[in-house]
C-alpha cells in the first residue's frame, strides 16, 4: 500500500508538471492528438490507482474487514511464515536484497489469504453463472447497445459488468412479459403507486387516470408497436423492454433532471418573498409550457410520447414540487419513492440478490424484487395519505382506484374506520339516531348496463334516489344510497354499468365508466353481482364481471338474479343458477404477447363462479325477493359508526334534477339522440315543503330539437315525479329547450 501511494504521488506530479507545461503555451493553446492521448491515459491510470487504493484500504485497513477477526492472526501465522520463506528464497535467487527483519515484521501484519475463502460465494465464478458468461461473450464478440451507462448507480464494478448484466436483464424482462398477467400486474401497480402519490399531495387523480388508461389502451394494440419502436429509437432507446423504456428512459432520466433543475426554477422556488401557492402554480405552468413545446415537435403527434406527455402533465409538476418545494412531508415521500426505485435497480444488478444463471431464474428474482418494492411504496404512501386527508375521506374514497391487493388487507378498512370517527368528531351535525352499538355495511353492486341496479336499490331503500331508465348508462357517477334499519345502516355504492373501451369511444361516454366500478369494490365490504336472467346469454357470466371476480376474489360476494319475473318457465332459472355456479375453470394464458381480442377470448372461458356466499332470485320491478336480500345484508353488517347522518349528505337535489331529466330523455327519445344532448340547471329554488326547478336541454341540431319538443311534457312529468319521490316533497319541474349555439 505504501508503494502504491508512492507511485500515485509520482504519477500525479508528472501529470501536474505536464499540464503546467502545456498551459505555459498560452490560454488558447491546443494540444496535439498525441499530447491529449497521453494526458487522458495518465489521468485514467491515476483514477484506477485511486480506486485500487480505496479497495485496498477497505480490505486490509478497515476495522470491519475479516482480516481483523480474533482468530485470523493465530490461524495464519504458520502459513504466512512458510509463504514468506518461499518468497525470500525466490527473491534472493533473483538477486534482490532482503533482510530477515522485514519478514519478521511482515509476519504479524500480513494476513493469511485463506481467510478470503469465504468470499468465494459472494463473488461466484463464471462457471456458476452461465447466463452472465454468455453475455460477456456477446459483449466481447458483438457488443451490447446501450443508451446510458448506469455503472455506478447500480453498484457494478465496471462498465463491462454493467453491460453484460444489462443484456441478461433485458432477456429476463422479455421472458416476464410473455405472460399477459405480468403486463397487467405492472400496469395496475404503476397506476396504484402514482395515484397514491397524487392523493398524498391532495391532487385529484381523475384526469391522470383517464390519461393512464388511454396509454394502456394504446399499448395493447399491436399495430402501434412498430411506430412506438421507431419513436423511442429517436430518443436513444436501444431495446423495447420494460427496463429500457420505463426504468431507464422514464424514471432514471426524470431523477437526473430533478437533481439538476434549471436555474430559473431554482430561483423561483428559493424566493422567500413568494407564497408557496404562487411558487407551485409557477412551477406547474413552467412544466406545462415545456411539455406543450415538446408536444408540438413530435414526429408522431398521436404516438407513445404524446400519451406519455399527457401523463406527465399531471405527474411532472407533482414530482418537481415534491423534490424541490418546501413541503417537507411530500419531499420525504418523493425521496422515499426514489430510494425504493434505486434499491430495486441495485437488487436487480446484484449477484447476491439475483441469479444470473438462466433466464427463468433471473426473471423470477426480478419479479419478486418488483413486488417487494411496490409493496414498500404503496402501503406507506397510502397510510400517509389517509392520515393527512382524514377530513376529506369521502373525496379520497371516491377518487382512489386501488389494486385487488389493497382490498385484501384489512388495515386499509381499519384506517378508514378510524378516520371516519375523527371526521364525525369534527362534524357540526348531530345524529340523534346514533348509538354506541351501531352497525354499518357498504355494498357495491356490479353488473352490465341496464341490468337494473338503480331500480333494485330503490326497492331496497324504499324510495327513489337513483335515476332509472330503460336505456343503458343513466348513472354517470358514483351515487350513494342508504337505508337505516334499527341500529344498522346499509350504504349502497351504485356504480356505472360495466363497459369496454370500445363502447366508451363509440358512444362517447364519460371515462368514469372505465374506473368507477373498481373504486366502489375497493370501498365496499361486500360485492353483489347483478345478473340479468332475462338476457339471451344468461347462462354465462360476462367476461368483464369474471375479470373483477378473479381480481377481487377475497371480497365477499353474492349473486342477484334479476328480472326473474320475465322468465315464463321457472325451471329455466334453476338451470341458469347451476350454470353460473359450477366449478371454476381458469384458462391457461399463452406464453406470448396477447392481443385485445385474444384476451377477451380467454376471459370468455371463465363462465361461472362457485364462490358466491348467497344466491337470490329477485325482481327489481315488482320487488319480489328484495326482502330476503335486505335481511342478508343486515346480517353481514359490521360494528361501526354510521357513515350517513342525513339524506342531505347523499342526495344533491340539483344533480338529481338533471339526472332524472337525463333518464327521462333516454326513455322517450330514440337511438343516439339522448346521448347527444347537453343539460344545464337554469335555476333551483328549494323550500322546506316544495321546490321549483328548471332544467335546460340543449340539442345538437334542429332535428334533435324537434324530437325533444315533441316529448317535452312526458319527459318533464316523469322527471318531476321521480324528483318528488327522492326529495320527499312537492316539486315543480320545467324543461326549456334551446338549440346549441354555434361556436
Amino acid at each position: 500500500m505504501e508503494a502504491l501511494e508512492t507511485a500515485i504521488s509520482y504519477w500525479y506530479e508528472v501529470l501536474e508538471a505536464y499540464q503546467q507545461q502545456s498551459r505555459a503555451g498560452g490560454a488558447l493553446a491546443i494540444p496535439t492528438a498525441e499530447e491529449a492521448e497521453f494526458t487522458a491515459h495518465l489521468q485514467e491510470l491515476l483514477d484506477d490507482a485511486y480506486r485500487l487504493q480505496d479497495q485496498g484500504d477497505q480490505l486490509f485497513h478497515d476495522e470491519r474487514s475479516i482480516l481483523f477477526k480474533a482468530d485470523g492472526s493465530a490461524r495464519g501465522a504458520g502459513s504466512v511464515a512458510a509463504s514468506l520463506s518461499e518468497y525470500r528464497t525466490n527473491t534472493n535467487n533473483s538477486g534482490v536484497m532482503s533482510t530477515p527483519e522485514s519478514f519478521v515484521s511482515a509476519q504479524d501484519e500480513v494476513a493469511d489469504l485463506r481467510d478470503l475463502d469465504e468470499f468465494q460465494d459472494t463473488f461466484p465464478g463464471l462457471d456458476t453463472l452461465p447466463l452472465y458468461k454468455d453475455a460477456l461473450k456477446k459483449l466481447e464478440e458483438e457488443g451490447i447497445p446501450y443508451r446510458c451507462l448506469r455503472t455506478e448507480m447500480v453498484n457494478c464494478n465496471s462498465d463491462t459488468e454493467y453491460l453484460s448484466k444489462l443484456h441478461c436483464v433485458r432477456l429476463a424482462f422479455q421472458y416476464l412479459f410473455l405472460d399477459h398477467t405480468t403486463w397487467q400486474w405492472c400496469a395496475d401497480a404503476g397506476r396504484q403507486v402514482l395515484v397514491d402519490l397524487l392523493l398524498f399531495a391532495d391532487k385529484d387523480p381523475k384526469d391522470f387516470l383517464v390519461a393512464y388508461e388511454e396509454m394502456l389502451e394504446f399499448l395493447q394494440e399491436l399495430k402501434h408497436w412498430e411506430d412506438v419502436e421507431k419513436e423511442l429509437s429517436l430518443k436513444g432507446v436501444k431495446a423495447m423492454t420494460f427496463f429500457d423504456v420505463v426504468m431507464d428512459y422514464i424514471l432514471m432520466d426524470a431523477f437526473d433532471d430533478l437533481d439538476n433543475p434549471p436555474s430559473s426554477v431554482t430561483a423561483v422556488i428559493q424566493n422567500r418573498w413568494l407564497s408557496n401557492g404562487f411558487k407551485e402554480t409557477a412551477l406547474a405552468t413552467a412544466v406545462w409550457s415545456v411539455l406543450k413545446a415538446k408536444r408540438r415537435m413530435l414526429k408522431y403527434p398521436y404516438g407513445f410520447m404524446a400519451h406519455f406527455y399527457s401523463i406527465s402533465e399531471h405527474m411532472s409538476p407533482l414530482m418537481a414540487w415534491g423534490f424541490l418545494g418546501p413541503d417537507e412531508k411530500l419531499r420525504e415521500v418523493c425521496y422515499y419513492f426514489r430510494d425504493q426505485v434505486m434499491s430495486l435497480l441495485q437488487d436487480i444488478f446484484s449477484f447476491q440478490k439475483s441469479r444470473y444463471t438462466v433466464v427463468g431464474e433471473l426473471a423470477s428474482d426480478i419479479f419478486t424484487h418488483l413486488k417487494t418494492r411496490v409493496d414498500n411504496i404503496t402501503f406507506p404512501a397510502r397510510t400517509a395519505s389517509v392520515s393527512q386527508t382524514c377530513q376529506g375521506l369521502e373525496v379520497l374514497l371516491s377518487n382512489t382506484r386501488t389494486l385487488a391487493l389493497s382490498c385484501q388487507h384489512s388495515d386499509v378498512d381499519n384506517a378508514s374506520s378510524s378516520n371516519i370517527k375523527i371526521q364525525e368528531g369534527k362534524s357540526k351535525e348531530v345524529n340523534h339516531n346514533f348509538k354506541s352499538n351501531t352497525k354499518v355495511l357498504k355494498v357495491a353492486l356490479i353488473g352490465r348496463p341496464n341490468a337494473g341496479k338503480s331500480t333494485l336499490i330503490n326497492q331496497i331503500v324504499g324510495r327513489t334516489s337513483n335515476p332509472v331508465s330503460m336505456k343503458a348508462h343513466t348513472t354517470r357517477a358514483k351515487v350513494k344510497s342508504f337505508t337505516n334499519e334499527g341500529d344498522t345502516q346499509i350504504v349502497f355504492l351504485d356504480t356505472p354499468g360495466l363497459v369496454s373501451p370500445e363502447e366508451v369511444r363509440k358512444y362517447k361516454f364519460d371515462p368514469i365508466f372505465l374506473r368507477g366500478v373498481e373504486e366502489a369494490i375497493c370501498e365496499a365490504d361486500v360485492m353483489g353481482v347483478l345478473h340479468d336472467a332475462s338476457f339471451t346469454n344468461s347462462n354465462t357470466i360476462d367476461p368483464l364481471i369474471a375479470r373483477l371476480l378473479l381480481l377481487y376474489r377475497q371480497k365477499r360476494s353474492f349473486l342477484l338474479l334479476n328480472k326473474v319475473d320475465a322468465i315464463k318457465k321457472k325451471y329455466t332459472i334453476l338451470k341458469i343458477v347451476q350454470s353460473l355456479t359450477k366449478n371454476l375453470k381458469v384458462p391457461a394464458v399463452d406464453s406470448r404477447k396477447l392481443t385485445e381480442q385474444e384476451v377477451m377470448e380467454h376471459a370468455q372461458k371463465v363462465t361461472s363462479w362457485p364462490h358466491f356466499r348467497e344466491i337470490f332470485m329477485v325482481s327489481g320491478l315488482t320487488g319480489d325477493g328484495v326482502g330476503d336480500v335486505k335481511e342478508y345484508l343486515l346480517r353481514q353488517a359490521i360494528p361501526g359508526p354510521w357513515l350517513v347522518k342525513s339524506k342531505d349528505q347523499i342526495i344533491n337535489p340539483q344533480e338529481l334534477a338533471i339526472d332524472f331529466v337525463k333518464a327521462a330523455c333516454l326513455d322517450y327519445l330514440k337511438d343516439e339522440v339522448p346521448y347527444r344532448l347537453e343539460y344545464k340547471l337554469n335555476y333551483f329554488e328549494d323550500y322546506e315543503e316544495k321546490c321549483a326547478v328548471e332544467v335546460g336541454v340543449i340539442p345538437l341540431n334542429s332535428r334533435h330539437q324537434r324530437m325533444v319538443m315533441n316529448n317535452v311534457r312526458p319527459i318533464a312529468a316523469y322527471a318531476e315525479a321521480n324528483l318528488a319521490s327522492a326529495l320527499e316533497k312537492e316539486c315543480r319541474l320545467r324543461i326549456s329547450v334551446q338549440l346549441k349555439e354555434e361556436e
